[in-house]
């Protein structure tokens, strides 16, 4: 497996043009918040480079279904599929400053004196620089007798600075902040990555039928963060 994958991604299969370009140095003013960011703040790839490795996952996911899709019927291309999966959840992990996440930051509230005391009776094995969020988690793991799993140990809190907005609209402002295009055939599967839970789908009174990109992008993103959560990579 090469150094950074994921730009492999992108140089195989965006089409060639000053957007690609845009794309791959974007990518590259990024790549070390993607390996400081997870996925999500407390479920899957929550650990810090978890964002790299869900995207990564969801990329090999859609190449291995790829075959599956006849692409003159569902309108779709390869740069559209993987523009898709490279910006589906890029608010993670980016914004309009390099190294900043839109959505996440890092819990640097420590953890309680009386924390530490209470998980040390319960025999938990503690680390430096736990914090509450941390701690929380490994307290209720044992609690409930079950093993510490570092695959979801918590380590970021969602930010409550940032105005609410729709993940669709926010991927959109950062690609255009960086002059990024993105189609319609992946800016439609991007807001519908979700599936059913996808809020353009729970908040309309009318049925919204994802494109055959679509539900390609919503199964391998549901695949990586329900049954691998890192896994999938050998760690």
């Amino acid at each position: 497996m090469t150094a950074d994958p994921l730009l492999q991604f992108l140089v195989n299969y965006l089409d060639e043009g000053e957007n690609k370009k845009r794309i791959i140095a974007f990518h590259h003013e990024n790549i070390d918040a993607f390996w400081t960011y997870p996925a999500s703040a407390a479920h899957h790839h929550c650990y810090p480079g978890g964002y790299y490795e869900h995207v990564l996952e969801v990329a090999n996911n859609a190449l291995t279904m790829l075959h599956l899709c006849v692409l003159d019927e569902c309108r779709f291309t390869p740069d559209d599929l993987f523009t898709a999966v490279y910006f589906h959840d890029i608010d993670k992990a980016a914004s309009y400053v390099p190294g900043e996440s839109f959505r996440y930051v890092f819990d640097s509230e420590p953890a309680t004196h009386k924390q530490l005391d209470y998980a040390r009776e319960l025999g938990v094995e503690l680390e430096a620089g736990e914090s509450k969020t941390s701690i929380s988690y490994k307290i209720d793991c044992a609690k409930d007798g079950e093993p510490v799993d570092p695959f979801k140990v918590p380590r970021y809190l969602h930010r409550y600075d940032r105005l609410p907005m729709d993940d669709g609209a926010i991927v959109c402002s950062i690609a255009a902040h960086h002059g990024i295009t993105l189609s319609e055939q992946a800016l439609s599967a991007i807001c519908l990555h979700h599936g059913g839970w996808s809020p353009l789908v729970v908040g309309s009174k009318y049925t919204i039928n994802p494109t055959p990109l679509g539900v390609l992008l919503h199964t391998a993103d549901f695949i990586s963060s329900h049954c691998q959560n890192g896994r999938s990579l050998g760690r």
